[in-house]
């Protein structure tokens, strides 16, 4: 694991303690009214962000063409490289088993 994956994580750590603690102060009602508006301010352009995401991520239904176009070159493509690759690969399986 990477240096910054073990900071990045004990980031994530601290800060969703510090992020539980807060809401379960304000959750549980101790909290003065003012502190949840507060709270639910810093919170608003997250909601506005999970919205406009499921806008646009919402199923429009399949790009038929594309998706078919997609298969026909995947197969062009894997004609072509089996048929160029065959001696290559030949090769490489009779030295790695010494078959000639």
């Amino acid at each position: 694991m990477s240096w910054w994956d073990a900071v990045r994580m004990a980031w994530f750590y601290w800060f969703g303690l510090a992020r539980s603690s807060w809401s379960s102060s304000v959750g549980l009602g101790s909290a003065p009214a003012w502190r949840r508006a507060v709270l639910a301010h810093a919170e608003e352009p997250g909601y506005v962000a999970l919205r406009h995401a499921r806008f646009q991520l919402a199923p429009a239904g399949v790009p038929w063409i594309a998706f078919l176009l997609l298969l026909f070159w995947s197969a062009i493509e894997a004609t072509i490289f089996t048929f160029t690759l065959r001696p290559t690969m030949s090769e490489l399986l009779s030295d790695l088993t010494g078959y000639r």
